[in-house]
């Protein structure tokens, strides 16, 4: 009796604190998965013009379908879609119709123009709220534009607000990578070697660059930072291809030095201080076409796209050598090798890291359980954590006390609230050992209702703050679809 008290009044300190609903552009949902990725290859059908695509892969990388093509590439190399959490649409920068234009694509492939026509665009970076920085060609030299929330086109200023802001004064290339971070508020770009280099750096290392903006992001508010690594000492050559959110509120880069060797070709990068430190190093396979990468929440690895052997590699934070190879089929053609492309994972602004698993599928028909593997980080040792789901989906999800979850609050919510370790979900509250982990279940006896076919649940992990019980910590969402 003692207990199930406890557990009533901690979940009273959930329901009853403030929920806050992010941002979102419209009751207009896009059916993407959180922790799903997708990539786009400008060779994904051929290696002819017109062969570009897009290819939905499942979260932890068992399989891919594409979802748009073929089509034309726009040959700018760089960041050619992203995810957009604020419109829940993929954007795209492509010629669909007819000239530059970024568009909006939905998980079925349904396409829309954002009205942009005439436009060739690269460094696609939306911000959550509504915002989308991208680099327009026939802009300032090494400007950067941006989209509003409400769709309107307008330049970054300068400091002073005088004047379009540019990264290097009348230089043009900014090929590489670029993407926002909500904590500091700025946007970081990567530039190759021979590129915005740092001032009085070297010109044969990767630069990162960090751009502070003002509040409401119209123009910058301070000092450009800039920071550089040697990923390849041997041959100079060092391309930035994709930022993306790592953990630990990291930044991941993923650098192509048309080498083979084993390097050290995805950084982390601490966004407060611009160090960067090896995450993973590959190679002394033919590592030299590593056209694209990301960080994959639900598999807790980093995982790049190798355009010689045309697969995904999977690695772990420190590992070394070829990684985990991908049965992902036609992600890359045959015939080619150092394809444009681009490969992001869906999810929120700012990213959540630290629930995993190795299942995203179970039967409704047969018993079947999916472990869920919670990693919240030593210093939530001996916290509680609780497991809380959602039967409707992630996005936008809501806000307790400041934390974020990617859940949409409905009955199985609820569920979850007053009856944990209960039902299909023993373990769903406990203690963290003392690196902050820990291990449940979801399982399932069989014999469901059969009109359960179909259902997608999504789980996030939280932890509890001692003193006020809210939660001072949530993970990523992880899904599970239910199949007949």
């Amino acid at each position: 009796m003692q207990i199930q008290y406890c557990f009533r009044a901690l979940a009273l300190s959930f329901s009853c604190a403030a929920l806050s609903p992010l941002a979102h552009s419209a009751n207009d949902p896009g059916g993407f998965r959180a922790g799903d990725m997708y990539l786009y290859n400008s060779s994904l059908f051929g290696i002819s013009t017109g062969n570009a695509g897009i290819m939905h892969i499942d979260a932890v990388g068992s399989s891919g379908q594409a979802i748009l093509g073929p089509f034309g590439s726009l040959n700018l190399s760089a960041q050619q879609i992203a995810y957009d959490p604020f419109r829940d649409r993929i954007l795209l920068a492509s010629s669909l119709s007819g000239t530059g234009d970024v568009h909006l694509v939905d998980a079925a492939g349904s396409v829309q123009s954002m009205g942009l026509a005439g436009n060739l665009m690269s460094l696609l970076t939306p911000t959550g709220d509504g915002r989308i920085y991208m680099r327009r060609q026939g802009g300032p030299l090494s400007g950067i534009d941006y989209v509003d929330a409400a769709g309107n086109l307008h330049g970054l200023m300068n400091q002073a607000g005088t004047a379009p802001f540019e990264l290097v004064a009348g230089q043009s290339d900014l090929a590489g990578a670029m993407i926002y971070d909500p904590v500091t508020n700025s946007l970081f770009i990567a530039t190759p070697d021979n590129s915005a280099a740092c001032p009085g750096g070297a010109t044969t290392d990767v630069n990162f660059h960090r751009v502070p903006l003002s509040v409401g992001g119209s123009q910058v508010n301070g000092a450009v930072s800039c920071a550089q690594f040697d990923v390849d000492m041997v041959s100079g050559s060092e391309d930035p291809v994709a930022f993306a959110y790592g953990p630990g509120g990291s930044l991941l880069l993923v650098v192509d030095t048309n080498s083979s060797f084993l390097q050290c070709r995805m950084l982390q990068i601490d966004p407060q201080t611009l160090v960067a430190t090896p995450y993973a190093c590959n190679g002394d396979y033919i590592a030299g076409a590593t056209s694209a990468g990301t960080f994959a929440p639900t598999r807790g690895q980093a995982v790049v796209l190798d355009t010689f052997s045309d697969n995904l590699r999977a690695f772990d934070g420190g590992e070394m050598g070829e990684g985990t190879v991908l049965p992902v089929a036609g992600v890359s053609n045959p015939g080619s090798s150092g394809d444009e492309a681009t490969l992001i994972t869906i999810g929120p602004i700012p990213a959540q890291f630290g629930l995993t698993t190795g299942t995203t599928q179970l039967s409704i028909a047969i018993p079947g359980s999916q472990t869920l593997n919670i990693d919240a980080g030593s210093a939530k040792a001996g916290a509680f954590y609780w497991v809380l789901g959602s039967a409707t989906g992630w996005c936008p999800g809501f806000e307790i006390a400041g934390t974020h979850f990617g859940l949409v609050f409905d009955a199985y919510t609820n569920f979850t609230l007053f009856h944990p370790n209960s039902g299909i979900l023993p373990g769903s509250f406990g203690v963290l050992d003392p690196s902050g982990k820990a291990n449940m279940s979801l399982s399932l006896p069989g014999s469901l209702d059969p009109t359960l076919a179909g259902v997608v649940l999504y789980h996030v992990a939280s932890s509890l703050d001692p003193s006020s019980l809210l939660a001072d910590w949530a993970s990523n969402p992880v899904a599970l679809e239910l199949l007949p």
